[in-house]
């Protein structure tokens, strides 16, 4: 019996399907290869350019800078830079300089006034108290008290955040070291992105606790308080959209 023989059209098939003309498993969608000829004949009025289109479009579909969560990371990433900058600023803008008895007892000679050694003693109690909350307590220049490991911690927990976002965006757009690595990583429905969009939701609540809690630095500077809830929030964003692009339901819709 002789050999069957198909006839396609190579502008309805992708790149993979094309290549793969020494068996139709790809094509009939089974996995019977028995003996089939495959022929591509170019419809009348087609032309090489609707097969370069019809390739061209395949491709497109494995385009991650067109994901949409790229907007996310891009917005995330923009937000842990501003907040980085701005506890950077307040940091360096340095402390109030607490006071010490020599400051003290050469300020109330300078203004006539003498104190006995009761007022001594009593003041230089005051100044050890203050000595001692200095090292716990970062004393702004306008008055702002900010705890210093969340001083610090600012600026860590921001430049982390920041940092691993920009790489992320960086990957999106990579087209000459990793890229096929980089497209098999954010695809739509990626456990991997989505292991990562949970770490980042992490770090974006440890931001939280760090950056506009009482005694922090979102108590003293308006773009940390608000940087740090954009990125938390994009971050969510961004996994709720993951959830969606990988057919599943949104977390509340779970609860």
């Amino acid at each position: 019996m002789p050999s069957q023989l198909l006839i396609r059209d190579p502008t309805a098939y992708s790149t993979e399907q094309l290549r793969n003309t020494s068996t139709e498993a790809g094509l009939l969608g089974g996995d019977d290869t028995a003996s089939v000829s495959t022929v591509f004949v170019q419809p009348e009025g087609s032309s090489r350019k609707d097969v370069r289109s019809a390739t061209a479009a395949a491709l497109l579909l494995h385009d991650i800078t067109a994901s949409p969560r790229l907007y996310g990371y891009c917005v995330c990433s923009i937000s842990a830079i501003v907040s980085m900058i701005s506890s950077s600023i307040f940091y360096t803008n340095g402390a109030v300089q607490l006071p010490t008895m020599d400051t003290i007892n050469t300020t109330a000679t300078d203004y006539g006034i003498t104190l006995d050694t009761e007022q001594q003693e009593l003041t230089s109690i005051w100044v050890g108290a203050l000595n001692e909350q200095r090292m716990k307590y970062f004393y702004g220049m306008q008055g702002n008290v900010v705890q210093y490991w969340k001083a610090r911690g600012a600026i860590a927990i921001s430049g982390l955040m920041a940092l691993i976002t920009l790489l992320v965006v960086i990957a999106h757009f990579d087209s000459y070291f990793f890229p096929k690595k980089f497209r098999t990583f954010f695809a739509d429905g990626s456990m991997k992105e989505r292991n990562l969009l949970l770490v980042l939701i992490c770090i974006a609540i440890c931001a939280l606790q760090i950056n506009t809690s009482r005694y922090s630095v979102g108590e003293a500077q308006a773009n940390v308080f608000f940087s740090t809830w954009t990125s938390f929030l994009a971050c969510v964003f961004n996994y709720e959209l993951w959830r969606t692009n990988a057919g599943r339901h949104l977390t509340f819709q779970n609860v």
